[in-house]
């Protein structure tokens, strides 16, 4: 389940225990589930994609972290490794 500060509205329920953060912007992970720190994309990143690309705005727009997921349970952690080690 997906929390959010009051600033921040969501609708969409990813099934993960996630806190949308606003101050500092990304995300709070739950106890059940594990991700890699949000990477942040500057506005100069993405003026090319603007209707407006010499518009004004902060530095950081929005944050992202991919691959955030539920923590395994002990018993599927073992057979985890094995996978991303090439075993099976």
């Amino acid at each position: 389940m997906i929390s959010a500060s009051p600033s921040i509205r969501s609708d969409f329920d990813s099934g993960l225990d996630l806190e949308f953060c606003k101050n500092p912007m990304g995300f709070r992970y739950g106890t059940g589930v594990f991700g890699p720190p949000p990477e942040y994309r500057s506005l100069d990143a993405i003026r090319a994609s603007l209707r407006e690309p010499h518009c004004t705005g902060p530095e950081s727009v929005y944050a992202i972290a991919t691959r955030s997921q539920p923590r395994p349970c002990p018993h599927h952690r073992s057979s985890l490794r094995m996978v991303n080690a090439g075993a099976v």
